[in-house]
């Protein structure tokens, strides 16, 4: 009994892993096969200026229009994004030093306080 129970936890994450491997590449293959430019590929004649017909036209320019100017958009998000951590590293680094600076004022008060503290008590005083 449990050797049929470690086949079938075998079995089933080896599926599910031939899973995700058999939909990554159709999302391939349907990737590939819609960077086509063929508007009507059942080879029949259409007419030109129906309205359909130019309404399919401009969806796939527009559509063109968007993936060649989705890189420029990804490297301006890139862009924008890396002054945006720029600039937090930066107001970090800063409050790191602030804090740096109040832990010393901090114990150089801590310091001075002691050491009244010490000398009260030489000297009997409160």
């Amino acid at each position: 009994l449990l050797n049929v129970h470690t086949k079938m936890v075998l079995q089933n994450s080896y599926c599910h892993q031939l899973k995700a491997q058999l939909g990554a590449e159709e999302k391939k293959r349907k990737t590939v096969k819609s960077k086509k430019t063929h508007l009507h590929s059942d080879n029949m004649p259409c007419i030109l200026t129906d309205d359909a017909f130019y309404q399919s036209v401009v969806a796939v320019e527009l559509a063109t229009k968007r993936e060649e100017n989705q890189p420029l958009q990804q490297m301006a998000a890139c862009e924008a994004y890396n002054c945006a951590v720029e600039e937090w590293q930066h107001n970090d680094d800063a409050r790191k030093q602030r804090n740096i600076a109040l832990q010393q004022w901090y114990a150089d008060l801590k310091k001075e306080w002691e050491d009244e503290r010490d000398c009260a008590k030489r000297a009997k005083t409160k």
